[in-house]
């Protein structure tokens, strides 16, 4: 992607997020709670995260969801080793997209420069939660352990953090956070995230709700690339 058109999608995500009234971002009139005990978030976390949702956005929706895969619609590569191949057919599914966004946003925020190609396999493997360690928070310990960002609180998030959620039929779902869902009174009643699923055929932005039937808000883990 040129830099114009990353300009270009971030402003997009800009705007439809402080149009939508979800937690603000920068530029929007409003601000969340922030991180740094201050009331304002500060400007390296919003830099990272709008990094992180213009990637999000340039990855076009659909091409297809196919769980049996490594995930991935563009070959994944690190200092000139091959970390994850592309399907032969451009299909994705959950942890293989947001592994994508993740990756291009480290090479463009630098965050990789120290690890080596192994760091980022052991990365990949608890990304995708195939240790009995990162089975259940996946993307936040991958980021920890590689110290390249780590969990946030549920009220700290904001849109651009990645979020691991498990519904309360016992499937799971690895997605980036797009802003909270709420009812007219404003109260949080589930999320809004942008990922690769079967119900979309691919990749699209998704709204699920918390409660009996839908995502288990207890088990719902949230990161930030760059904390």
């Amino acid at each position: 992607m040129t830099k114009r058109r990353l300009m270009s999608v971030l402003a997009a995500v800009r705007t439809l997020a402080c149009a939508l009234g979800v937690v603000a971002m920068t530029g929007c009139a409003s601000s969340p709670r922030g991180t740094n005990g201050t009331g304002a978030i500060p400007a390296s976390v919003h830099h990272a995260n709008d990094v992180v949702l213009a990637h999000a956005f340039a990855i076009e929706d659909g091409g297809g969801y196919v769980w049996e895969s490594t995930g991935v619609s563009e070959t994944i590569t690190h200092k000139g080793e091959t970390i994850l191949r592309a399907t032969d057919d451009g299909t994705t599914y959950c942890c293989g997209y947001t592994f994508m966004v993740a990756m291009r946003a480290c090479d463009e925020l630098g965050l990789l420069e120290q690890a080596t190609p192994a760091d980022v396999r052991r990365m990949q493997t608890m990304w995708y939660g195939s240790t009995p360690a990162s089975a259940e928070t996946q993307m936040a310990l991958a980021m920890s352990t590689l110290g390249i960002g780590g969990p946030v609180t549920h009220d700290q998030a904001i849109p651009g953090d990645f979020v691991q959620l498990w519904r309360h039929s016992g499937s799971g779902h690895s997605t980036i956070f797009l802003g909270w869902a709420r009812d007219e009174s404003g109260a949080i009643k589930g999320l809004r995230y942008r990922s690769s699923q079967g119900s979309t055929d691919g990749v699209a932005d998704n709204v699920e709700m918390f409660g009996e039937g839908g995502v288990d808000r207890a088990r719902t883990y949230f990161a930030r690339l760059g904390k």
